[in-house]
């Protein structure tokens, strides 16, 4: 199983999108395969519910990079169902919840994730793009010390 997780990751790296979504999509109907029709120990299933949060994550990042915003958010949702506490599922969702225009929802998950991990820098930058949209022309003027109402410098 790790040679199979160290391959997907690798056709990711790749900028393979298509590849990797392909090798996602397989490993997770491996791993549901292999889990059904029998009674696996608390352990194999705790390592297989980790192993498919995985793959659904690293589809939901293979479809956030193809634009797929709806199918992302749902595979992030799924990986959350496994991993709730998972903040990369929860930045993807965050990240597809922004293109989707559902900017609130989007900086709440994006703030939860700083809170979990203050140092998630994609987190950081994703959240400071949606607060600055949701700025006035004006108000970011004033808060680049720009501001109109200024008198000039003489």
């Amino acid at each position: 199983r790790g040679e199979e997780k160290l391959r997907l990751h690798a056709s990711q790296g790749r900028g393979d999108l298509g590849a990797a979504l392909s090798d996602f999509t397989s490993a997770l109907a491996l791993l549901r395969r292999e889990g059904s029709g029998r009674l696996p120990s608390l352990e194999a299933s705790k390592e297989a519910s980790s192993l498919e949060a995985e793959a659904l994550l690293g589809r939901a990042c293979a479809r956030l990079r193809l634009r797929e915003w709806t199918a992302a958010l749902e595979a992030a949702q799924s990986s959350l169902s496994l991993q709730p506490e998972s903040t990369d599922a929860m930045y993807c969702q965050g990240i597809a919840l922004k293109e989707l225009g559902q900017t609130e929802k989007a900086r709440a998950r994006l703030g939860w994730v700083l809170l979990k991990d203050p140092r998630h820098k994609m987190a950081k930058v994703a959240l400071a793009a949606i607060m600055a949209e949701k700025r006035s022309p004006a108000e970011a003027q004033r808060q680049e010390g720009k501001t109109p109402a200024d008198p000039p410098q003489t």
